[in-house]
């Protein structure tokens, strides 16, 4: 068992390896070279295997040191934009002159950053109706995800919930995971909740589970007017809220399911991953989740669809709705190029 830790340990390390030398490093080196700054390969090696500790250290531990944060996640942006950018300049340096791409080259990716960072302070709200025989009056939930507390500002939220205070009539609020991001994150913040007069119906996502004491951070929620419904059902004004918590297994889920009385009410499910769908058909009327962030960086929405074919939006199988969320804020770095903040808007009718 050790020896399979080990190993799984090495792979990993081997994989950051190789992604530090490819975003993170190259990069640099490239447009050092078009300086006419030459690294010699010994170093080239000590750097890619210093940074690539730095990442490991952050990524494999639960450290939350600011500087070492903002060194990662700015990194992560830079050097995956930078790495495009590097590509497009050696196949365009047979054709202009260094001393053009010397200038373009940071230019274009400065802009992409501005842009990117602007784009993640908006918060677009988005609509869904609902048409359903099970329900006899309207009614109307706020559905978000992924706001990432900890990696986004408390001002965020409350920005969110100031959205949501604008609209006519919201009977309540449901938040589908990945409210917490970060164990420098103070729960008593949280306390901006308590001014919201409707009902909060929530379930964890992954982040939660990486944060130090994890189960004592979740357990507080509910001192901040937070339902967990972790695998529970509850009625809510004649609608049925089945919530799954994401520390769990896809079969474990789906028993989850099985074990719950048939019900004539119109039953919305929230679990944080959307990769049940949509094999929970036979359980509720409407499936919301997140985890994606739509890619949040393009082109990465290409990559999370390899995982999550329902990765964003909108979609309906006969009488089945599901709606996969961007998420309402940013994970990493806060930056969006491709995708937007979103809070979704549901009426049933």
């Amino acid at each position: 068992m050790i020896k399979t830790n080990w190993f799984k340990a090495a792979m990993v390390y081997v994989v950051i390896f190789f992604i530090t030398s490819i975003i993170y490093v190259f990069p640099v080196i490239y447009y050092l070279n078009l300086l006419g700054i030459s690294v010699p390969h010994n170093d080239l090696v000590v750097i890619t295997f210093l940074v690539s500790l730095i990442i490991t250290l952050y990524l494999r531990t639960k450290v939350t040191f600011k500087p070492l944060k903002l060194f990662v996640y700015v990194g992560m942006v830079l050097g995956f934009y930078g790495l495009f950018l590097s590509i497009f300049g050696i196949c365009l340096q047979q054709f202009i002159p260094d001393y053009y791409l010397i200038i373009a080259l940071p230019s274009v990716l400065m802009a992409l950053i501005i842009y990117g960072f602007f784009n993640a302070t908006k918060l677009v709200p988005k609509f869904m109706n609902i048409q359903s025989k099970k329900v006899f009056k309207p009614y109307s939930f706020a559905f978000i995800s992924d706001v990432h507390l900890g990696s986004q500002p408390i001002t965020h939220l409350v920005k969110i919930l100031d959205l949501i205070k604008q609209q006519e009539s919201v009977d309540a609020l449901l938040i589908g995971g990945d409210l917490i991001d970060s164990s420098s994150f103070n729960v008593e913040e949280l306390s901006v909740l308590k001014k919201l007069s409707i009902p909060i119906y929530f379930v964890t996502g992954n982040h939660e589970f990486y944060l130090k004491d994890s189960a004592n951070v979740i357990s507080q929620l509910t001192n901040y007017n937070i339902n967990n419904i972790d695998f529970k059902a509850v009625i809510h004004n004649h609608i049925r809220l089945i919530g799954i918590g994401d520390n769990a297994k896809k079969i474990d889920k789906l028993n989850f399911l099985k074990t719950l009385p048939v019900s004539d009410l119109f039953t919305v499910l929230m679990v944080h991953k959307p990769s049940l769908w949509p094999d929970i058909a036979p359980y509720c009327d409407l499936m919301l989740s997140g985890h994606t962030h739509a890619g949040q960086l393009f082109p990465f929405q290409w990559l999370v669809k390899l995982q999550f074919p329902f990765y964003y939006g909108y979609r309906m199988i006969n009488d089945l709705y599901g709606y996969v969320s961007s998420g309402s804020g940013c994970w990493g770095p806060n930056v969006r190029i491709g995708s937007n903040n979103e809070v979704l808007f549901i009426k049933i009718l």
